[in-house]
């Protein structure tokens, strides 16, 4: 990987562990809108980081475990879009207090201002 590449995904996940700490020190939640854009600018890295990975790993002559180079560089690709889902989760208390009720009866009992 090219060193640019590197320093832009650290920084990156830096500032978005940061912000996070400092959200949860702060008790802010669900993020903002703001903090979606950063983790979409990582997201958009990591993928220019398996798109370099991939065309290197095609051109190289070296011996290398195809499979499992790859498959990390897609799970890092993964966990940030997976991350905004859980965090976009509290953002609509509907969907997850119904995830908390077993059936219609408790699901009205605790929902019933927003049904």
């Amino acid at each position: 990987m090219t060193g640019w590449l590197v320093v832009t995904v650290l920084l990156l996940t830096a500032v978005a562990a940061a912000w996070t700490v400092l959200m949860i020190v702060r008790d802010e939640s669900p993020p903002g809108d703001r903090f979606f854009v950063v983790l979409g600018v990582l997201l958009l890295a990591l993928v220019v980081q398996l798109v370099g990975g991939v065309v290197a790993l095609a051109t190289t002559d070296r011996d290398v475990e195809a499979v499992t180079f790859v498959s990390y560089l897609v799970t890092v690709v993964l966990a940030p879009p997976f991350g905004a889902a859980l965090a976009l989760v509290e953002r609509f208390p509907v969907s997850f207090k119904f995830l908390q009720c077993g059936n219609r009866a408790s699901l009205r009992r605790h929902m019933g201002s927003f049904l």
